[in-house]
């Protein structure tokens, strides 16, 4: 089989679940025999035009790498430009389908709309390619786009977690650097690591503070019309959990597809084991953001030492100098490698994963219960599937509750820890790989 597999890029220039999935299921699907063909949003000229090409790039992987050149821009969790009708720009067909004929793809995967040009995927229903798309976040999905009058909504940024379009992000010449080879060069220069991290506080200061005009409100809502069109263009989504499906059917009820949980590459059952006597460790795995939960778990864990309860938290995935973590049982890791994880999770006793968007997935939760470590999350989170009803809280309470009892009672401690043991969550990623297979492809 011949499957086109669209995405992000590739690592280390591109991170994050969404791009380790994409590369690993491309790496897996080539390895099994197929003939795998992964393209990518690429280098942005400086004069726009409507002409994209597609340029072959040499990549250590086995599969066949593409730079999209000319795509649209790329504002990755930023938020979009004040101006975005960059964002819904034509494109020519006519390169589009020399490619599409060239490489003749049986299936053509997409892990994201980002960059993607509509013109492609009319492309691939004019020439009856069959198309899949995997849910791993919202981008293109506005809430308010739901409301009776979207165009006044729009005409202020202040929007849900879930949402990655009404936030003020970057201008299209800064955009424009992003997706540069350039970029890609100094991306890890910590000048630019600084920049990046002010950028992303700068998306977060403006969320409920700019106000847009008539004009930009307008193609605001083009835009957003134009990413409903893309999605309608979609043949079969993979839904990677029950969230995402209920979040996508709200907008878009008449598409089709199924529910099939992720699986994470190289991510297996340990024999780590916990000893249930000592002091408690609390962990927490993510960014210090109200989104991802942070808020959250700073006021829960306030109010169990309030109530002289011995526990340490230790907080992970984030290089933030928040004050929070000079409290004198509280500390961070800050940013740790994929390949030390397994440390992370061999310090704590439970994991707590407190988003407060509608997360499609949450691939943290996977990890956690291939090191053993027992899991909660709130019921916001995808990965909630696959974790008993007891393991799930829905308020700030019910996380107290939790925690208060499992730091208090080694009876708790055992429950949980043995719950962890007999959940069984698919952990081949070539199962998972042949299941994508016969229920999409």
């Amino acid at each position: 089989m011949k499957i086109l597999v669209y995405s992000l890029g590739l690592p280390p220039f591109r991170r994050g679940g969404l791009v380790n999935y994409s590369v690993d299921l491309a790496e897996q699907l080539t390895t099994a025999g197929n003939e795998v063909i992964f393209v990518y949003p690429g280098e942005m000229p400086l004069k726009r035009n409507i002409n994209l090409s597609f340029e072959k790039r040499k990549v250590v992987y086995d599969f066949h790498c593409y730079e999209m050149l000319n795509p649209l821009p790329v504002s990755l969790t930023f938020g979009n430009s004040i101006d975005a009708s960059p964002f819904y720009e034509q494109r020519d067909k006519a390169e589009i389908r020399k490619f599409i004929r060239e490489v003749s793809p049986d299936i053509v995967h997409i892990h994201t709309i980002m960059g993607l040009p509509k013109e492609f995927l009319e492309v691939l229903k004019e020439e009856n390619i069959k198309t899949v798309f995997t849910t791993h976040d919202y981008y293109g999905l506005c809430p308010k786009m739901l409301t009776p009058d979207p165009l006044e909504k729009l005409k202020s940024s202040q929007c849900s977690y879930d949402c990655m379009l009404c936030s003020v992000g970057p201008s299209l010449r800064k955009i424009g650097l992003m997706q540069s080879h350039t970029y890609q060069t100094f991306k890890e220069l910590k000048v630019v690591k600084y920049l990046r991290e002010k950028q992303r506080k700068k998306v977060t200061d403006n969320l409920n503070t700019f106000q847009f005009n008539d004009e930009q409100a307008e193609k605001r809502y083009q835009l957003r019309r134009y990413y409903l069109e893309m999605f309608e263009l979609i043949d079969l989504y993979h839904f990677n959990s029950t969230v995402a499906k209920s979040v996508f059917k709200q907008y878009l009820p008449n598409i089709k597809g199924n529910v099939l949980p992720l699986v994470e590459k190289g991510l297996h059952k340990t024999n780590i084991t916990k000893d249930i006597t000592g002091q408690v460790v609390i962990g927490f795995l993510g960014g210090v953001s109200e989104k991802k939960g942070f808020t959250q778990i700073k006021q829960v864990t306030n109010k169990l030492t309030q109530q002289g309860l011995k526990f340490k938290l230790l907080c992970a995935g984030s290089a933030s100098n928040d004050q929070f973590f000079k409290k004198t049982n509280v500390s961070n890791l800050g940013i740790i490698p994929r390949s030390e994880i397994k440390n992370f999770y061999q310090q704590i006793d439970i994991l707590v994963v407190p988003s407060q968007w509608h997360e499609t997935f949450g691939l943290v939760v996977l990890e956690a219960l291939a090191n053993n470590t027992p899991v909660i999350c709130s019921d916001w989170v995808g990965a909630k599937d696959i974790l008993p009803a007891n393991l799930v809280f829905s308020s700030e309470q019910g996380l107290f509750d939790i925690l208060n009892n499992f730091i208090r009672s080694t009876t708790v401690r055992e429950k949980f820890f043995k719950e962890v043991k007999n959940i069984n969550c698919e952990d081949s990623f070539n199962n998972h790989m042949k299941e994508i297979i016969k229920t999409f492809y």
